[in-house]
């Protein structure tokens, strides 16, 4: 599947990870959430002309579920988590403005954005994330996923989702993210993170076919 660039906006990572400054703690969030193809400037299946590049974009909202002082997510993945339907510790909104996919070999790069909003707080600093594309099933040559186990159909991996969701039937590959600011006030979180878009076909699942997918992201570092 080809690569793409994305960009996540979402709202509070910082309230969520603390609010003075001190020494690095490690630092785990869960994003679980509707996924939303062709809804950036560059739109779903942004092809120009015979190119083989596709500037794929999507958007996304959804719970985040979050583990302080430790690197493992609240829950394996989002599954556990109902899909999002579970209440979380805060919401985030989450956007992928730019890629840059290879529609024939599904690889390339990703750039993004994110801000997480905890429960009752206000958003925090924003972030931003580059990684690499290595499973890509939402463009005008290829819009069929591929199966993988717990009811899952995968359209869409980046990042280290493979090694931080062994049931994402993904690979690993690169993925970083850094907030903008924020040490001063102990919300300055960095680490590695992975991206997923899939369907679930179990029963009561938000995303069971059609054209509605899932989001799920995967943020692991430290917040200081």
């Amino acid at each position: 599947m080809p690569a793409a660039a994305a960009v996540l906006v979402a709202g509070g990572l910082a309230v969520l990870a603390g609010s003075s400054a001190g020494p690095p703690k490690p630092q785990a969030f869960l994003f679980c959430g509707m996924a939303t193809p062709g809804t950036t400037a560059n739109g779903v299946n942004g092809v120009s002309g015979k190119s083989d590049i596709d500037h794929f974009g999507a958007s996304s909202t959804g719970q985040v579920y979050t583990t302080t002082g430790s690197k493992t997510p609240a829950a394996t993945n989002c599954q556990a988590k109902k899909d999002g339907a579970t209440a979380g510790d805060g919401m985030y909104t989450l956007s992928i403005l730019h890629s840059a996919i290879h529609m024939t070999n599904e690889s390339g790069t990703e750039h993004g954005e994110f801000v997480v909003t905890p429960k009752g707080g206000t958003a925090e600093p924003e972030a931003g994330f580059d990684g690499h594309v290595t499973n890509f099933d939402l463009s005008k040559n290829d819009m069929t996923g591929d199966a993988c186990t717990s009811n899952r159909t995968i359209f869409y991996a980046s990042g280290h989702i493979g090694s931080f969701d062994p049931a994402s039937c993904s690979s690993d590959s690169v993925g970083n993210f850094d907030t903008h600011g924020g040490a001063q006030l102990g919300q300055h979180f960095r680490g590695a993170y992975g991206i997923l878009i899939y369907q679930d076909s179990t029963a009561g699942s938000p995303c069971s076919g059609g054209s509605s997918y899932c989001f799920e992201a995967i943020l692991e570092g430290q917040n200081n």
